[in-house]
């Protein structure tokens, strides 16, 4: 089994084997562990959004580490977000993490 690692905010990941043996020593690293092919959904409350610009925050529960939305990463039939609205959403581990397929709950 191959596993994925996620660290900090700045999307740096790793992919490991599963007799590789991982420690994260700092309190501040928020890790997300994924078997490879699956999919993690994330939850939090949209703090903004400008329709206009196609842009905006989300704060990801429970650890409150804000998260870019573009309007590309919106699922189908979602137009637009609106401050407040609790959503559900993955995380492109790219070189900025960002929203994708952000729909409402």
């Amino acid at each position: 089994m191959r596993v994925r690692v996620a660290v900090g905010r700045c999307g740096a990941s790793a992919v490991f084997r599963s007799t590789t043996r991982v420690t994260l020593r700092t309190a501040t690293v928020a890790a997300v562990l994924t078997t490879e092919g699956s999919s993690v959904q994330f939850t939090g409350i949209v703090k903004s959004y400008d329709a206009d610009e196609g842009v905006g925050y989300i704060v990801r529960e429970p650890d409150r580490h804000e998260i870019l939305v573009r309007s590309s990463g919106l699922a189908l039939g979602v137009e637009a977000l609106y401050k407040g609205d609790r959503v559900a959403f993955d995380i492109n581990m790219g070189t900025n993490a960002q929203a994708r397929n952000v729909m409402r709950t």
